[in-house]
């Protein structure tokens, strides 16, 4: 499959479309109990409630919301991958292996604050990346900020990409109070217009303290240990390690932007992972967020194989590893 994805045409996609419903067709053969949680950030409470209102929150609808988050984020984080030209030809594979990593775990798979907050967190990333090299800056810091705080709007964790803004402005830019004080104005606007809306439907408090002040790492239902010990998990790790050393062993002879988009890429990662800590029931669905940076360390390392039978081997076996566990 990585050979078939690694080429520079549309006419994938819908084969793409395609690998991204059987990754998921466990949802729809042995359906799960997805009850679903009591979700206090604003935006993904008015989501469940459109849905509700829209099909009664029918499994099978959100079964294929998932899919098309799934379908839909791995394309935006492909054409970011193409547009930084990571690989010197254009490439659907970040796409295939993102759909991959998304639909590692069944909890990955289900409509989750996490998963919708990923349509925000990876435009963050683009824009991030488009403060390399230009002399101003201001819509995109803007746009970050506010980008960040939409997707903390759907699952608060998500705030965390505030520490990538500033770490991708102190390595990329200059010192310029301005940028700094323009980011700050993007991430506060869209949580002044939701407090204002809260303030005049007579429910201020409620998004106060339920949500900007409510407890972190309330539940104590995290399973990290049974879930990342699985064979599934495993072969992930190890296929990461490869891919970490593949990024440090090309590091050096990549051009800057690429060393700048790889860099952005781990602290993404550092700090996604670490964003569970904000989290207040924290749940394995939280890691689906990681999906992003993994697709593309992996994609690299894939990619960089001299062997494409080994790649496709390497790829092909995560997939049916995932999928036969997906019925376990």
């Amino acid at each position: 499959m990585i050979r078939f994805f690694h080429v520079n045409n549309a006419g994938v996609i819908p084969f793409l479309f395609l690998f991204a419903v059987i990754m998921h067709l466990s949802l729809f053969i042995v359906p799960v109990d997805q009850t679903l949680m009591d979700v206090r950030e604003p935006f993904s409470r008015f989501f469940f409630q459109l849905c509700g209102w829209l099909f009664q929150n029918n499994y099978y609808g959100l079964a294929a919301i998932s899919v098309i988050l799934v379908f839909l984020q791995a394309l935006m984080i492909n054409a970011i991958v193409n547009r930084i030209k990571l690989f010197n030809s254009g490439t659907f594979v970040p796409a295939l292996v993102y759909v991959t990593a998304a639909c590692l775990f069944r909890d990955f798979m289900l409509v989750s604050p996490a998963l919708l907050s990923l349509l925000f967190v990876i435009p963050v990333i683009s824009k991030i990346m488009q403060l390399y090299r230009n002399q101003s800056v201001f819509t995109q810091v803007f746009d970050s900020g506010l980008l960040i705080a939409l997707a903390a709007l759907f699952y608060r964790p998500a705030v965390v990409l505030m520490l990538l803004l500033i770490i991708a402005l102190l390595s990329m830019r200059a010192f310029n109070w301005r940028e700094w004080l323009i980011g700050l104005m993007g991430f506060l606007t869209p949580f002044f217009l939701v407090a204002t809306l809260f303030f005049l439907t007579g429910d201020l408090d409620l998004f106060l303290f339920q949500y900007i002040a409510g407890n972190v790492f309330e539940g104590h239902n995290l399973i990290l240990p049974v879930s990342f010990a699985s064979i599934p998990g495993v072969y992930t790790l190890l296929l990461l390690l490869a891919a970490v050393i593949t990024f440090f062993t090309h590091f050096l002879k990549s051009p800057i932007q690429v060393r700048k988009f790889i860099s952005i890429i781990l602290w993404a990662a550092l700090l996604l992972a670490a964003g569970i800590l904000l989290s207040e029931r924290p749940a394995l669905q939280h890691f689906v967020l990681l999906a992003v940076p993994l697709s593309v360390m992996l994609s690299y390392f894939l990619l960089n194989l001299r062997r494409k039978l080994i790649a496709d081997v390497l790829h092909l076996l995560w997939v049916v590893i995932v999928v036969i566990f997906h019925f376990v």
